[in-house]
Order: C-alpha cells, then sequence, then structure tokens
C-alpha cells in the first residue's frame, strides 16, 4: 500500500469517496502523521494499529467517512456522527491544498442544522482552518477529558443547534 507521503504530485487530482474498512491502515498512518505534525510531543496512548482498528471497527462501520485520494491513494479524511464531526485529517504533505475545505464542505452540506466538533486548543492551524468556514468557539475542556491529555475547545458552525455542552467519552 503506497503511504499517503507518496501519492502523486501537486498535480494529482483529488477524488473524494465514502471510506471502507480497507482504508483503516491508511487513515491510521494519515491521523498519525497529521497529529504528529500539527501537536508536536502530543501524547499518543493508542499506536497505529489500536489506531487502525478503532477506525475499522467504529468510525468506518458506524459513521460516515469520506476519503480523500490522489494517485490511487488515501491522503485525508472526514468522520461525521450526525452533526458532530469526529475526524479531520489531511496527510501533511497534502495540507494547504483545499482537501480539507472540499471535505469539510461535504459534511456541512450533509448537516445542514449545522455542525459541532473539538479542536485541542493548542492545535492554532486546526482552530484558523474551522474559523474561516464559519465555525465560532463554544466551550472548553480540561486535559483530563480526554486521552491525550491535552485542553480542547468545543466549536460549532453559525447554524448548529447546540455547542456540544455536555460532554463526550474520548
Amino acid at each position: 500500500m503506497a503511504r499517503a507521503a507518496d501519492a502523486g504530485g501537486a498535480g494529482a487530482a483529488v477524488t473524494l469517496r465514502p471510506g471502507q474498512p480497507a482504508d483503516a491502515p491508511a487513515l491510521a498512518q494519515i491521523h498519525r502523521a497529521a497529529r504528529e505534525a500539527a501537536l508536536p510531543g502530543l501524547r499518543e496512548p493508542w499506536g497505529e494499529a489500536a489506531v487502525a482498528a478503532w477506525l475499522r471497527d467504529t468510525l468506518l462501520a458506524r459513521h460516515r467517512v469520506w476519503v480523500a485520494v490522489a494517485a490511487g491513494s488515501a491522503i485525508a479524511y472526514l468522520g461525521l456522527a450526525g452533526t458532530e464531526l469526529l475526524h479531520l485529517y489531511v496527510a501533511p504533505g497534502f495540507q494547504r491544498r483545499g482537501i480539507g475545505g472540499r471535505l469539510l464542505a461535504g459534511a456541512i452540506a450533509a448537516a445542514p442544522g449545522g455542525l459541532a466538533l473539538y479542536a485541542f486548543e493548542r492545535n492554532h492551524a486546526a482552530r484558523r482552518f474551522y474559523e474561516r468556514h464559519g465555525f465560532r468557539g463554544a466551550e472548553r475542556r480540561p486535559a483530563s477529558a480526554n486521552e491525550e491529555g491535552s485542553r480542547t475547545s468545543a466549536t460549532s458552525s453559525p447554524h448548529a443547534k447546540s455547542h456540544l455542552s455536555e460532554e463526550r467519552e474520548p
């Protein structure tokens, strides 16, 4: 399987498609690489194999997942549970090319009442990305509220019906 970093060059066409269980290993690589690039030093409580299993058995099995593909390899993905954006990760070599925006636009279209999400407070690039797309801060959670031990902020789009006022399990 080609790694996301090897998936074509800047000119490779990017397509979006529904996620499949077979995508889990590639999505786990994207998940880990994007988090390492954006959040150096973040405590990762699970190894790549455990992340791949969770992606396959939980995210891909129970939720809507879209995968961005270039030159036959996954380069980004988005996971949506109703109106909550669970994951949006783009491989570091493909960031700032509009791919995350395309995935997010699809999620916004699928949830016309608004979306909500949590983002790590120190992930300034992600928070700016969501703000550019109309999301606003709504709530803060302490580091003890997640497995990574890092503070998060709830964010919602302008038409969201709630601001994720209750804590969710990590």
